[in-house]
């Protein structure tokens, strides 16, 4: 959960911080991209329906748990990002 918050807090906040905006502003703004969890889900589900959690035959208890994993990182990140968003937005004012 912390490297896929960290990845997604990362990816939206570099290319803030680099189109000149401040820190604070640049890690709200990757804070509010931490809260993109249907794309994950529309993915994940997507995979499934392919049939990319059932390979190799027989399947491993990794990866039968994988979508579990992706769904549940998708719900909490979802959640998660209005309550890191809250005190940078609000520092702000």
């Amino acid at each position: 959960m912390v490297v896929a918050f960290a990845g997604k807090l990362i990816g939206g906040a570099v290319p803030a911080y680099m189109t000149g905006l401040s820190l604070r502003e640049s890690s709200a703004i990757g804070a509010g991209m931490c809260g993109r969890g249907a794309v994950e889900l529309v993915v994940a589900g997507i995979a499934l329906r392919a049939g990319l959690f059932n390979h190799p035959d027989p399947v491993p208890a990794e990866v039968s748990y994988l979508f579990s994993a992706v769904v549940i990182m998708a719900v909490v990140t979802t959640i998660a990002a209005p309550l890191v968003m809250t005190p940078l937005l609000r520092a702000q004012r």
